[in-house]
């Protein structure tokens, strides 16, 4: 069973883990994220940056000690339950005195448990630290924190607008949000307001364009083809069209399953480009391609975690379709790949089958 981050990170600090790894974006969430947390166990919560020192969250106070080494002794005479939330210590992780100091206060014996949680947009975990710290995701906001964002924005917009109605399209504006941060889904919407005066679809889907083009390896196509124009294939069309309708909010609360992916097998200029093209249209969700060539990458490691980076990026911006053009080309050549790649073809080829295999 998948537990959301903040069931993950209450079920951690239950069991008095020491050391907790938060990769996100998002910072200020996961701050409060935190503090409701430490607010049920009754413990403190401490915050630290290079440019802001240490600060008692939630109290007007000068801040403290603003270099990493002088924080982690902070942490270390510090005798009370806290939380101490790092903010990019990865960056400082250059330095042996600042690992050592890490691997110090997990051996140092205390009546206190005193959770440190380094919070970072970047995995970065020094072979040091890799039996002692736990790394953790922050999941981006799910359908109900995006539904409460959109409500509050509809409420502002009403209440500084009266005579100007909001007209959009409630569960269509949260599902389109889907796979942004807190920050760009108020950038959106506010975006959106300005703009037109209303909750507009199409200005949410532009701001995953953005996220698209900074990955430099999944493109956003514009243009989609149009249904009517397939000729034939009529099986394939009916089973699109009957698929269709599981987006829309009944169909969630009716439990009735999402489509996962087709292979289309054919000769070159038998159409299959143009029939994924075409889905993305029918459905109205946004279509992305992804070059194979563009994974593999000459540095040791990089290839897979571009694999990765592709998979994660098309999970949050979910909803979409995902051309994978000629995968054969791309992958070809796996049951060689360990004698003339070093493996590598082989292992990004095992992480799509992997998560193809997890999503159906």
């Amino acid at each position: 069973m998948t537990l959301k981050t903040v069931d993950e990170l209450r079920l951690l600090m239950r069991a008095q883990y020491p050391m907790i790894y938060l990769v996100t974006y998002e910072e200020i969430r996961a701050t409060q994220l935190l503090a409701s947390i430490c607010a049920e166990r009754n413990m403190a919560l401490h915050t630290w940056s290079f440019t802001e020192g240490v600060k008692r969250y939630g109290v007007v106070a000068p801040p403290q000690e603003a270099n990493p080494i002088q924080v982690l002794d902070y942490v270390r005479e510090y005798d009370r339950p806290s939380a101490f939330i790092l903010r990019d210590l990865h960056a400082y992780f250059g330095s042996p005195e600042v690992v050592r100091k890490l691997r110090d206060l997990r051996g140092e014996a205390s009546n206190s448990y005193k959770p440190i949680i380094i919070t970072s947009p970047v995995l970065r975990v020094p072979q040091e630290l890799e039996k002692i710290v736990t790394v953790v995701d922050l999941d981006l906001p799910d359908t109900e924190e995006i539904g409460t964002l959109v409500d509050t924005c509809i409420n502002l917009i009403g209440g500084a607008n009266a005579e100007q109605p909001v007209e959009c399209q409630r569960d269509l504006v949260v599902q389109a949000c889907r796979g942004l941060t807190n920050d760009e889904i108020d950038n959106v919407l506010a975006k959106s307001w300005v703009a037109y005066g209303a909750l507009d679809v199409p200005t949410v889907l532009s701001e995953k364009k953005q996220i698209i083009r900074k990955s430099g390896i999944l493109e956003y196509c514009e243009e989609t083809a149009d249904y009517a124009s397939i000729g034939g294939m009529d099986l394939l069309k009916e089973w699109l069209e009957d698929r269709g309708e599981a987006f829309d909010a009944e169909a969630r609360q009716f439990g009735l399953p999402q489509p996962k992916g087709i292979l289309l097998l054919g000769t070159p200029g038998s159409g299959k480009s143009l029939v994924a093209k075409s889905v993305a249209g029918l459905w109205g969700i946004p279509l992305l391609r992804l070059d194979v060539g563009k994974v593999f990458a000459g540095v040791v490691g990089a290839s897979e975690e571009n694999m990765r980076r592709v998979i994660k990026i098309a999970e949050s911006v979910a909803p979409v379709v995902l051309m994978i053009d000629e995968i054969e080309k791309g992958l070809a050549g796996t049951s060689s790949s360990n004698f003339s790649d070093a493996g590598t073809a082989s292992r990004v080829f095992g992480t799509m089958i992997q998560w193809l295999d997890k999503a159906a």
